[in-house]
Parts: structure tokens; sequence; C-alpha cells
């Protein structure tokens, strides 16, 4: 049995876990293992989360579940706490860029993907798609524009508030570590957007480094937020309006 969202982007909801709960609670046709994937698991809200404890407590007879994640904090701890935790670590960078040249096509830089990715290969490739590279370009192009009073932030956020996935959140959470490290370090130190190098220190060099940080927790919250119910549009806006001009006066 497979439990996922049933949308990019959005989360396990108490019903799914309902179901899957009702099914385990039956014996498998030939009197075998049953076998659940909940996957991500910490996309559970509280009441999903709550429905599942009973069937962790005492599950049927050959029932395993497997709660996938990989930001695994973010499960409650009453669902941790009756669980076994197995680790899975990335693969050596060597390993996983030899890998990655070889799935790539000429001109495309395998490095700089990778460190997009925190070193995890697939997620690294899906990067490597040339419309997802336009639109991380495009945000960041939109993100300094608004900086800059080029444009208006509402119409951004109405934008980025129709996508179904959380890569611009991610995205945006990046960029803003970088600047924190370019404003703290210096120069010379290294960054994951090292191609964006040149448009995140003028950014960082407008800003004080306290309030990048406020940024940063912001954008933490708006990724925590959005695998839930949340008004996205209005949660784009808040961001926004926090980086534009107006708000540094």
């Amino acid at each position: 049995l497979e439990v996922r969202p049933a949308e990019e982007g959005k989360g396990l909801l108490i019903d799914q876990i309902r179901g899957l709960c009702r099914e385990l609670s039956l014996k498998s046709h030939a009197g075998g293992y049953k076998v659940a994937v909940l996957e991500p698991a910490d996309r559970m809200n509280v009441a999903a989360a709550n429905s599942l404890l009973k069937t962790l407590e005492e599950p049927t007879d050959n029932t395993l579940l497997l709660l996938v994640s990989d930001q695994p904090a973010r499960l409650p701890a009453t669902i941790r706490s009756r669980c076994q935790q197995l680790s899975f670590s990335l693969p050596e960078r060597e390993t996983a860029r030899t890998w990655l040249a070889g799935q790539l096509g000429d001109g495309q830089a395998p490095d700089l993907l990778l460190d997009l990715a925190d070193g995890a290969p697939l997620r690294a490739l899906a990067l490597s798609d040339d419309k997802v590279l336009a639109r991380r370009r495009e945000r960041l192009a939109q993100l300094q524009a608004i900086q800059c009073g080029r444009q208006d932030p509402l119409p951004v956020a109405a934008e980025w508030a129709r996508e179904s996935d959380s890569l611009t959140l991610q995205w945006l959470h990046s960029w803003l570590t970088d600047m924190i490290k370019l404003s703290q370090a210096g120069q010379d130190v290294a960054i994951r957007n090292s191609d964006s190098a040149k448009v995140l220190r003028a950014m960082a060099d407008s800003l004080d480094c306290q309030r990048l940080y406020r940024h940063s927790d912001r954008v933490l919250q708006a990724l925590r937020l959005s695998a839930t119910g949340v008004n996205r549009q209005l949660m784009m806006e808040d961001l926004l309006l926090a980086w534009s001009p107006a708000a540094r006066n």
C-alpha cells in the first residue's frame, strides 16, 4: 500500500490515513506481510498523524509501515518515538558526479547541479531540466527587481502562488543562505549558487545581516506552511512585500 499526497506540494490528509488503517486491519490475501509506504511522511498534518498512532502502537500481525522522510524532525515526537529510524546517507561526491555527468547532455554542469541539490544525484538530475533552470533564473531576476523597486511585488506573488511545488521557496531559502554567507564572510566564501554569485552579492550588500536572517526565518516558515491549506497568495505577498524597498523605510 502506498500513501502519497494527492497533488504535488500538498500534504497527507486524515482521510488517506484512515483508509490506510482500515486496509491494514484486514488480513492479507495470501497470509503474508502487509507493507505500507507513506511518503513524504512529514507531510502529515496533526490530525492525520494522530489517526496513525494506534496503528503504529498496535499493528496487526505481519504488518510493516515505512515512513519515508528527508526531514524527519518535522514528524511529531509521538510518531518518531514509535518508529525505528534507518538513515540513508548520500553517495560519495565523486560517485554522484560521475553518475550525473553520464546522464547530462554536453554543456551542463554536474557540480553546480549537485550543489543546488545538496549532493542528491536524483534531485540534481531533476533540476537539470531546461524549463526548471529557466524558471530559477526568472525567479532570481524577479527577486532582484523587487529589491531595487523596479517591479511590483504583488503580481509576482500572484505568479509564485500559482506554482504547484515548493521549488521557488527552496531556491529563495538557498539564495538567502548564500547572501548571509557573503555578508558575513566576505567575497571569497564558497556558496551553493555559484552561478549567481554576482547578483547575490549585490543584493547582500544592500541589506544588513540581521534583516537577511529575518527573511530566512520567514521563508522557512513558509516552507513549513506550504504543505498545509494556507492561502499561498497571501503567504507569497507577505514574503515579497517584506523584501521590497518600502519595507525598509
